[in-house]
């Protein structure tokens, strides 16, 4: 009977936390959808355009079926060698939703209902390895980060999401593991998700055809393998400490049955789409596609120093990142680049977190120290796909593509914050900290997905941001060109053209990016483009020229090439210059100059 009381007061708390861990994925599903819910009224931008209106599956010109042979751009896998994406379950759901309506309000509400399903199972998964209240605030910062702005806004971003939200739950369905009760709070009550399922085959087995179905989203949680086989090993190190019977075998199992899911995928994949980047591949994509070894990995690490940088200081987000923007050089020479150096300290710290798990777990068991040091190592493999240090990728840098990292990222922090709190536990100002940090990320967030409201503010914004991106610059004269803004659109091109003439160096340092041309008129910059564009001799002026009317023709901008043409005269061509001589007609675009 002298025990009752104690006992009853430990029954509160535990219903306390339970409360509480389920109040704080709601709340955080909810800050999430306030964030972006001006995504609601936006329209198709970007890749969007040849994901969803350009795919026969998702406009309903060829059957659903069809998903399953055509990669994500629509395009029949019989007529390919290589793609970048096969990603037939979001391809389905946008047919889905395309078919109850076409408008663009449908596809962004379920991107924000899924981001803040993802944001909610974060927080969800952080709390079991904290507490509630860290695991809010782990999954308030995730769902407000300015990097994940494309992941939403982004129609096509879904996938991120989608393939992040399957390798979460694959990973807690398998590794029921959590850190030992701490010195300042019981236990939840609560049971793991694991253990609903009634044996560890049944477990194994779920996980890995969620792990399947996550990578026919897309291919971005490859690695889910590797971090379980690292969990593995950690329980292996510890010893019976720290974990239940039978968990060390379902552990390994889980891992081995994984590998074996991943490894027949891919074999599939790349007998239907290579792996491998095709000969014809455009190298301003990715210029560490075409390094040898040394220099590509000092460029990897400056890409991840970069994606460090942007997640941490989202000050240049943009929807472009290949080359004028990202330019990488060789490894001793790139270290004159900060994002290097915080590159190079960034992967020596998750080296070092990794060595260090392994020593914890020998000497600790599965202790909290130990569960938050695997966590930044699981951070560190997951990222390793997209930081180019396994198969080079399509994409140099991408901003959706950290969605999967950043799940790590936000887990590892929860357990290292918890870490630090039970060694120090005095409370200071942490909630007023975060709080504010939660409310500067989010008026960012915002204000990015604002940008994502149609094609025209998005280039826009990206070209404000990251001004030597030619891709971006290339678009944004398209959309110009397309809404009537013919010289803006020549102004833009020719900029496109003269950072593109460099290439694999480093783009050369325009007078158009000086702050003395923004007070000049569009006429004046075409007016004096050639002095803007730091042309000197009179054959390389020529010869641009010819190349940007061949472009304008080619791809059918008749507005601004109706300009080109205009203020030919104005840059004193020489006579025998083809559209000189020509007797054809300049509005057709078929005619010859």
């Amino acid at each position: 009977m002298g025990d009752s009381g104690p006992r009853l007061q430990d029954d509160h708390r535990a219903r306390s936390r339970d409360r509480a861990q389920s109040r704080g994925p709601l709340l955080v599903a909810a800050l999430a959808m306030i964030v972006y819910g001006l995504c609601f009224g936006h329209g198709y931008t970007l890749d969007d355009n040849a994901a969803l209106l350009r795919n026969p599956v998702v406009t309903g010109d060829v059957g659903l079926m069809e998903v399953w042979i055509r990669e994500f751009w629509g395009r029949p896998i019989s007529d390919l060698d290589w793609s970048s994406s096969y990603r037939p379950l979001t391809t389905l759901s946008f047919a889905l939703e395309h078919r109850w309506t076409q408008d663009p309000w449908l596809h962004h509400g379920v991107n924000v209902m899924l981001y803040a399903a993802l944001c909610a199972q974060l927080t969800w998964v952080a709390a079991r390895y904290a507490s509630p209240r860290i695991g809010f605030w782990t999954g308030a910062l995730f769902a407000v980060a300015p990097v994940h702005v494309e992941n939403v806004a982004s129609i096509v971003g879904r996938a991120d999401v989608l393939a992040a939200s399957a390798g979460l739950l694959a990973f807690t369905l398998l590794m029921p593991v959590s850190a030992g009760p701490s010195s300042r709070s019981r236990p939840s009550r609560r049971r793991s998700l694991g253990n609903f399922l009634p044996s560890p085959s049944f477990r194994a087995i779920a996980g890995g055809l969620i792990y399947l179905g996550g990578m026919l989203c897309k291919e971005s949680i490859a690695l889910l393998p590797g971090i379980i086989l690292g969990w593995a090993i950690l329980l292996t190190l510890a010893g019976p400490r720290g974990r239940d019977p039978g968990q060390l075998r379902t552990t390994w199992a889980s891992a081995l049955f994984l590998a074996g899911c991943g490894v027949a995928y891919l074999l599939a994949r790349d007998h239907w789409l290579s792996v491998d980047l095709p000969d014809h591949f455009v190298g301003a994509d990715n210029p560490l596609a075409s390094l040898n070894t040394l220099p590509r990995v000092g460029a990897s690490l400056m890409i991840l120093g970069r994606y460090v940088r942007l997640t941490v200081v989202p000050a240049h987000l943009c929807s472009d990142h290949t080359y004028g923007d990202i330019v990488p050089s060789g490894f001793f020479s790139g270290l004159n680049d900060v994002d290097s150096w915080l590159g190079m300290l960034v992967a020596l710290a998750l080296a070092c977190a990794t060595v260090w798990a392994t020593l914890s777990a020998r000497r600790e068991g599965m202790s909290l120290k130990t569960i938050a040091l695997g966590m930044w190592a699981s951070a560190f493999i997951a990222y390793a796909l997209i930081g180019h240090w396994i198969i080079p990728i399509s994409v140099v840098l991408a901003e959706r593509l950290m969605c999967w990292p950043t799940v790590w990222v936000a887990l590892a922090s929860a357990a290292s914050i918890r870490c630090l709190i039970e060694r120090y536990p005095g409370h200071h100002a942490r909630g007023a900290i975060l709080g504010a940090v939660v409310m500067v990320y989010g008026s960012r967030s915002m204000v990015r997905s604002w940008d994502w409201r149609d094609s025209l503010a998005l280039h826009t914004s990206s070209a404000s941001h990251c001004p030597s991106a030619v891709h971006n610059r290339i678009a944004l004269a398209k959309v110009q060109s397309e809404v009537g803004q013919h010289a803006e659109a020549l102004w833009n091109f020719a900029l496109a053209g003269a950072l593109r003439t460099s290439f694999p160096q480093p783009p050369p340092s325009l007078p158009a990016f000086d702050a003395e041309i923004d007070g000049m008129s569009i006429h004046e910059r075409l007016t004096n483009l050639r002095v803007l564009l730091a042309i000197e001799t009179t054959g390389e002026w020529e010869r641009f020229l010819i190349g940007m009317n061949s472009f304008l023709r080619q791809e059918d901008w008749l507005g601004a090439r109706d300009v080109y043409l205009r203020y030919a005269d104005t840059w004193d061509l020489p006579e025998h210059t083809p559209w000189a001589t020509s007797t054809s007609d300049p509005q057709r675009p078929n005619s010859r100059l």
